[in-house]
């Protein structure tokens, strides 16, 4: 079980610390009760849960919440590694801007 998020690329901004530490600390349950999910955490702890990454990027945004302000992971059993990027979202539609942060979370 991974304790911490390997980082490629730019490290995170003090507002991602708390995210990635709730969602470290909640992975164990997570495992169990939403395998194969994804999971929006904010300093405030989860806020959203879904089947598409895009719908809850999109979700975020509408909401108000700005880049670089909340993670998005997908919950998988194995180490976790974060791509930490600026642009990594070839799929957005016009109008929707890619997070700052965001963590894709695969398989070793």
């Amino acid at each position: 079980m991974a304790t911490e998020i390997q980082r490629i690329g730019a490290q995170p901004t003090p507002e991602m610390l708390a995210p990635e530490r709730f969602f470290l600390r909640d992975l164990p349950q997570l495992l169990q009760t939403k395998p194969g999910r994804w999971v929006v955490y904010t300093p405030e702890g989860c806020i959203a849960e879904g089947d598409d990454e895009l719908a809850l990027f999109q979700e975020c945004f509408a909401k108000g919440l700005q880049r670089g302000r909340f993670l998005v992971a997908r919950v998988e059993p194995d180490a976790p590694a974060a791509e930490i990027t600026e642009n990594w979202f070839p799929h957005a539609s016009p109008g929707v801007h890619n997070a700052a942060v965001s963590a894709i979370i695969q398989r070793s």
